[in-house]
């Protein structure tokens, strides 16, 4: 796939430098989507997990998980903790996650 930077390359800062480096772990696979809601995608090659939440409120969305997962925020690496079968998330109207899901160690 295509990757898009409006930042002038000899300007461009560590934190732009950071971001283009992590989009770039998700590129050639896009997201395959659980229904036509667009709610919950998995780009499965790479354990990650997209929520969107498309509605005017906020909204809890659930997503299975294979066993014990670890689950954390992509962007960031907050360790979001660990689940069981089935993980709840909280997102505010007009917001998205991309979750990074691994197997918990045990």
């Amino acid at each position: 796939g295509m990757v898009l930077s409006g930042d002038l390359l000899y300007e461009i800062s560590e934190e732009s430098i950071r971001v283009l480096k992590k989009l770039m772990e998700t590129a050639g696979e896009a997201a395959v989507f659980e229904d036509d809601s667009l709610t919950v995608g998995r780009i499965a090659g790479k354990g990650l997990v997209c929520l969107f939440n498309w509605q005017e409120q906020e909204k809890c969305i659930d997503f299975r998980v294979e066993g014990r997962a670890e689950v954390h925020d992509f962007w960031s690496g907050e360790n979001l903790g660990e689940f069981d079968g089935v993980v709840t998330r909280r997102l505010r109207a007009h917001s998205a996650e991309v979750l990074k899901v691994t197997a918990a160690e045990k």
